[in-house]
């Protein structure tokens, strides 16, 4: 008598999982006819390495949402490493007081503004406690 598997339940199994099924079904076959009562020895599983997942950015913002809800588990480490964040104009000026004189007038000419790049070069001769200032009090 013939057993009849539906395609479905198959069709979910993994790969592994279906090598072992055939595999013990076999030796089982092969016991009943043969009448024999050892053990029979069942492949292990091989291990296969997958590369990280690349998600869209919406995808890895709703992974994110999910995770925090609760609602469902994530392994980290199959996911691709974050791109840092962008830095925003208030990093990047106080980052060049930091830099001393000619590490915040760099910054100063890429401003569009003329107003503020005046202001920018008048706070990177004033010290560096004035120029974190200044950039505190004009980015956001």
């Amino acid at each position: 008598m013939e057993a009849e598997w539906p395609l479905a339940t198959v069709s979910k199994l993994h790969k592994d999982s279906v090598m072992r099924s055939v595999a013990v079904l076999c030796a089982v076959v092969v016991c009943t006819l043969a009448s024999c009562a050892t053990e029979v020895e069942v492949p292990e599983p091989e291990e296969e390495e997958s590369p990280p997942l690349k998600l869209s950015e919406e995808d890895e913002l709703a992974v994110d949402a999910c995770v925090a809800a609760g609602l469902c588990l994530v392994d980290d480490t199959q996911r691709a490493p974050k791109k840092p964040p962008k830095p925003t104009q208030r990093q990047l000026c106080i980052a060049g007081c930091e830099g001393g004189t000619d590490a915040i007038q760099a910054f100063c000419r890429l401003l569009p503004n003329p107003a503020l790049k005046a202001g920018c070069w008048a706070a990177s001769y004033a010290g560096k406690q004035v120029c974190k200032g200044w950039c505190l009090w004009n980015f956001n």
